[in-house]
């Protein structure tokens, strides 16, 4: 949901992947030497709930909000916070799925 708002503005190339993490260590000299990747998820009742629980404010909501203009913050967040209430009202529940990344890297 978070992926397709970001679509639906125009802003996709904003997110990165543990592709592009691996890409920045090679891009700086160094080979990998280590590459673990996990998960956990957290349940959420829907949207609302999600973008106003404690954890979600502290772990991630200013790095979200860095990713965009200030201008454009308020219609971003309404727009998510709508999709991911339809998508829980469809669903039943909301699940945060969180990627982990380990990237190990020497010196070539």
């Amino acid at each position: 949901v978070f992926f397709n708002t970001l679509k639906y503005i125009q802003k996709a190339e904003l997110l990165i992947s543990s592709d592009s993490v691996s890409k920045l260590f090679t891009d700086n000299g160094l080979i990998i030497h280590r590459h673990v990747e996990e998960q956990f998820d957290m349940k959420f009742l829907d949207g609302s709930a999600f973008l106003n629980h404690y954890f979600v404010k502290l772990g991630w909501l200013a790095s979200w909000k860095a990713l965009l203009p200030e201008d454009e913050l308020e219609a971003f967040f309404a727009v998510l916070e709508a999709n991911l209430n339809e998508y829980s009202s469809k669903n039943g529940e909301l699940t945060l799925t969180v990627p982990m990344a380990f990237v190990e890297g020497k010196k070539i």
